[in-house]
């Protein structure tokens, strides 16, 4: 089983790789647009220029699911996810905080965790790569955020610095 990240990272690694992905996302998405009866424009759907053609195969894959649902009897089903999803997300990390509106609101618990879906298998990450995997994850820390985060794994005992300039801060891995 893959994730998205890894999907990028075997596409760029190899070419050969990459045409291999696309061809098989291909396949996938013809066995799925033979099941929906109710919906024939999937042969309009132009592909949009990505980086690779494994990322472009993937588009155009969520580009026909998205127009299946837009424009068949199910667009009641696909709002109704959407707001459940919304409404599942404002219960567990979405905080109202008044003037400043909805933002998100990560306990220590969920921090942990997706810093050990960061890390994946390695023993170390650099502070600003860790950055950089939550934001290929959706999570956007502004520098507030990022100092409180950098105490939060100096409290914990997980940074490890190679120099006392500060650049090179490690966060060791999580049991």
């Amino acid at each position: 089983m893959y994730d998205y990240i890894t999907f990028g990272e075997l596409a760029e690694a190899n070419a050969e790789t990459d045409a291999l992905l696309a061809e098989e996302i291909t396949k996938a998405e013809s066995v799925y647009c033979s099941y929906i009866g109710d919906y024939k424009g999937f042969e309009q759907i132009g592909n949009q220029p990505s980086s690779s053609k494994t990322e472009s195969a993937i588009r155009h894959l969520y580009k026909c699911i998205e127009l299946q649902f837009l424009n068949t009897e199910r667009k009641g089903a696909n709002q109704s996810y959407n707001e459940k999803f919304l409404d599942f997300c404002k219960t567990r990390w979405i905080k109202n905080r008044k003037k400043s509106g909805l933002v998100l609101n990560l306990t220590e618990r969920d921090i942990i965790f997706l810093t050990k879906i960061c890390l994946r298998n390695k023993v170390k990450i650099r502070l600003n790569d860790l950055f950089i995997e939550y934001e290929k994850r959706g999570f956007y820390l502004d520098e507030t955020s990022k100092e409180h985060l950098q105490e939060f794994f100096t409290k914990l005992n997980l940074i490890e610095k190679k120099s006392d300039s500060g650049d090179a801060q490690y966060v060791k891995r999580i049991l």
